[in-house]
């Protein structure tokens, strides 16, 4: 192995180590979302030393467990998905369902480990290891994401790629050794970016809005700013329309923290994220009703253009901000035109 692979994954090995314990000391353990980040990064990381250690040669002088580090691969995905969804404050249900592949695969292996289907089974799990990362890849970036985030899905989704392109060209028959660090090089990819983004990680991260991890309030003239630059923001930009959008999303828009911004809508709006949000959402929808385009359309498009994403939530958040359902506001407006 060329010395400068052993020099760029020895040096990407020793930062995912530092990363992975830096980021947990950092919030003092106390930040699920910062845990998941790091057990991630560590997974990477243990799994490229496992690469490092067969360029090297040394594979055979380690325990058969740390073998084990060739199957991290199915939890990356996991990790990265769940790490995610905890950050949009979303509860994801049967967690443990996603590290299903991963204990069946280590089992497997375990079974077949000096028998004649050891092959067969690690020729199987690799098969799983790209479904799942592919899977994963499509669905994190389906995900609504701010620019940071999206560019660590764009860099997973490299990854992947790369792992896909390895097994592809080992299959075809067209693998040379120089190719064999291609996987790493998307690894060591990922892990750098991760520990770039690592110092700026309150850019990546909400903090968390609830009063008792921070003493601080926002002053008047922080409140105003925020307020006018929020304003001014959904009056062009109308990102209310945007069923999915997010408070983190929103807060990347204007360049400003999830808590500051909660706390001025709280504050300046004198309501709650969802509220806020379906407010303007019923002043769109009272806009199309009245518009020749849009009058005769059904509820349900209306809604959809207003930015709900249903029926349901569009009636509800209709009554609750005008005190009236979507239909006799419509027939009121019937009755003024004639």
């Amino acid at each position: 192995m060329p010395n400068f692979w052993i020099i760029l994954f020895a040096a990407t090995v020793s930062q995912g180590v530092f990363l992975s314990i830096g980021l947990g000391m950092k919030e003092r353990w106390r930040n699920p979302a910062i845990n998941l980040l790091s057990l991630l990064i560590l997974c990477f990381t243990l799994t490229l030393t496992y690469y490092l250690a067969f360029w090297l040669n040394i594979t055979a002088q380690l325990p058969a467990i740390t073998s084990i580090a060739m199957q991290f691969t199915l939890l990356f995905g996991p990790l990265l998905w769940l790490y995610l969804k905890k950050l949009e404050k979303k509860q994801v249900k049967n967690t443990w369902l996603h590290f299903i592949p991963f204990i069946v695969c280590v089992a497997a292996l375990s079974i077949a480990r000096g028998t004649s289907l050891i092959r067969s089974a690690s020729q199987i799990v690799v098969v799983m290891q790209i479904l799942q990362l592919v899977g994963y890849s499509l669905a994190i970036l389906r995900l609504s994401l701010p620019k940071e985030l999206k560019i660590l899905a764009f860099t997973f989704a490299g990854y992947s790629a790369c792992f896909l392109a390895y097994y592809v060209m080992a299959w075809t028959g067209v693998l040379r050794l120089q190719y064999d660090y291609i996987v790493s090089l998307g690894m060591a990819v990922f892990i750098y970016y991760t520990g770039y983004k690592g110092l700026q990680i309150k850019r990546i991260l909400p903090e968390e809005s609830s009063e008792k991890y921070s003493n601080s309030a926002l002053t008047s003239n922080a409140l105003h700013y925020i307020i006018n630059k929020l304003d001014q923001l959904m009056d062009n930009e109308k990102l209310y329309l945007n069923g999915d959008l997010k408070l983190l999303e929103l807060a990347d828009q204007l360049d400003v923290s999830v808590h500051s911004l909660s706390q001025a809508i709280n504050s300046g709006k004198n309501q709650k994220f969802n509220d806020y949000l379906n407010e303007l959402r019923v002043q769109e929808a009272q806009k199309l009703m009245n518009s020749e385009s849009h009058r005769n359309l059904k509820l349900l498009a209306i809604a959809l253009d207003s930015g709900f994403n249903n029926k349901t939530s569009f009636l509800n958040a209709f009554k609750k901000h005008t005190g009236q359902s979507p239909s006799e506001f419509r027939e009121k407006l019937l009755a003024q035109a004639s």
